[in-house]
């Protein structure tokens, strides 16, 4: 379930939804049975809830599946927190009471949060409104950085629950949320949407659907939807220690299907995508210090037979290595039907890996991903700041990273350097083409490679929208309205 807590939506100071936050406001006054100790801050605190409650409900409507906003009805939730109990339950009988909403109860019982549902009032409203570009400004009091770690639940099954910890007040965290909190300022103001029409993007949102949540094994953190406004970012230690996971998170970007990364434009502007090669496993061997062939395809096992199957190969090969990477239980299998298609059984595929990396086979099934994730955010880290400086936006997505087409050979380059600097060895990087809508799921053959394909500057810059393009002409006016404003 991807529905998040009202708090957690961020917030825009223009005025777009202004009278929908009036109206509600409006509720909570003509309800009070008396004004007696109705005080400045109480009417200020209630009017802050109302703008982040509606924010939160703006953004949820034009979230791809649409997400309900979750909201916590107990007391001691709100305990030491900005917004209080009292007046949170003010502004949503106000909502209610408005015809706004409808509650779908939680239980505290089960564990289980209330869900706020528009009601079609207020969908009207926002559709009226429209899904537009707006600038949402990170909260300097909000954490950006989290440290995770798990316990055991009770009962017969050896099952583990993620739990947040209190973040350390050490210069570490604190130099790490100054970072975050600088690139998501920075991040915010940049236009970051896919360019594609919108029988295109209800296909994406289809498959998206269909998507089931992440194996647990892979320790990620991402959400099967997109909503072009959540551009911050976070970073998340895992196991209670700052040299565990560290990774990138939050992006949309990172939601979506890598076929469909080619269509997200920067600012209007085409975008190239470059990702090191079998990463992972580099990073391994690069750790213990085992020199490495820097052309050698770490996921080629030595199969044989048509460019079909052998592409294929590699993807099954390339999950069920990183799944060892990962799995500290060494119980992960790829699906019958995936083996069938490999043509191979459990234990043939789980020999063959083991063969080919006998150096690094005694890290299979340790949970050693976890400390080549603190590598890889180290790497992406800098990144970050690097282009930052230059003013040039980057999107990460852990092993790889998307830039306007015109700096491809910039970020290649930088990308080689940091790796080296950090594992003082070399690693090869490659570039997906990016892609024009008329070519919206075709494969392009893979022996043309970007710097050999000639993006006509009509293509990389037309704007003009067809009929079917509304989505991303509402969104993207906005951005412009607001740059020139």
């Amino acid at each position: 379930m991807n529905d998040k807590l009202f708090d957690w939506y961020p917030i825009s100071k223009d005025n777009l939804l202004d009278k929908i936050i009036e109206k509600v406001f409006s509720q909570i006054e003509s309800s009070r049975k008396t004004t007696k100790g109705v005080t400045t801050d109480t009417r200020l605190n209630e009017r802050n809830i109302t703008i982040h409650l509606v924010n939160a409900l703006y953004l949820s409507h034009f979230s791809f599946p649409k997400n309900l906003v979750s909201i916590n009805l107990t007391a001691k939730y709100y305990s030491g927190k900005k917004y209080g109990y009292k007046n949170v339950k003010k502004v949503i009988n106000a909502l209610e009471n408005g015809g706004l909403v409808t509650l779908i109860k939680g239980s505290e019982v089960r564990r289980q949060v209330t869900r706020i549902k528009h009601s079609r009032t207020l969908e009207k409203l926002l559709d009226k409104i429209g899904f537009q570009w707006r600038y949402y400004p990170p909260d300097k009091d909000e954490t950006f950085v989290f440290k995770r770690d798990r316990v055991k639940t009770t009962g017969k099954k050896k099952k583990y629950k993620k739990i947040t910890l209190p973040l350390p007040k050490t210069d570490f965290y604190k130099q790490q949320q100054k970072r975050l909190l600088s690139f998501n300022q920075f991040i915010s103001k940049n236009c970051i949407a896919l360019d594609v029409s919108n029988s295109q993007f209800k296909k994406i949102i289809h498959e998206l659907n269909k998507k089931k949540k992440q194996r647990s094994f892979f320790n990620e953190e991402h959400d099967n939807t997109i909503n072009y406004s959540l551009t911050h970012l976070r970073r998340v230690f895992a196991r209670g220690k700052n040299n565990l996971g560290g990774r990138f998170y939050g992006g949309w970007w990172q939601s979506i299907p890598s076929k469909y990364r080619h269509h997200i434009t920067i600012n209007g502007k085409k975008t190239v995508e470059v990702d090191f090669s079998t990463m992972s496993l580099r990073l391994l061997y690069s750790k213990e210090n085992i020199p490495m062939d820097v052309d050698r395809d770490l996921y080629d096992l030595g199969l044989t037979g048509n460019t079909k199957y052998l592409t294929r190969a590699r993807e099954l090969v390339k999950l069920y290595t990183n799944a060892l990477l990962n799995d500290e239980g060494g119980k992960y299998r790829l699906k019958k039907s995936e083996l069938k298609e490999l043509k191979l059984t459990h234990y043939q595929l789980n020999k063959l890996v083991n063969t080919y990396h006998k150096p690094i086979v005694h890290h299979f099934s340790t949970g050693v991903g976890l400390e080549l994730m603190f590598l890889d955010s180290i790497i992406a880290q800098r990144l970050m700041t690097f282009f930052q400086k230059q003013n040039i936006v980057i999107l990460p997505i852990h092993d790889s990273f998307i830039v306007p087409v015109g700096f491809e050979l910039s970020l290649r380059a930088q990308m080689k350097h940091e790796y080296k600097k950090l594992m003082k060895t070399m690693i090869k990087v490659k570039s997906s083409l990016t892609k024009i809508r008329d070519n919206f799921e075709v494969e392009v053959p893979l022996e043309i490679q970007p710097e050999e394909q000639i993006v006509g500057s009509e293509q990389v810059a037309n704007l003009v929208l067809s009929n079917d393009d509304g989505l991303y002409e509402s969104y993207i006016s906005g951005w412009y309205s607001w740059v020139s404003s």
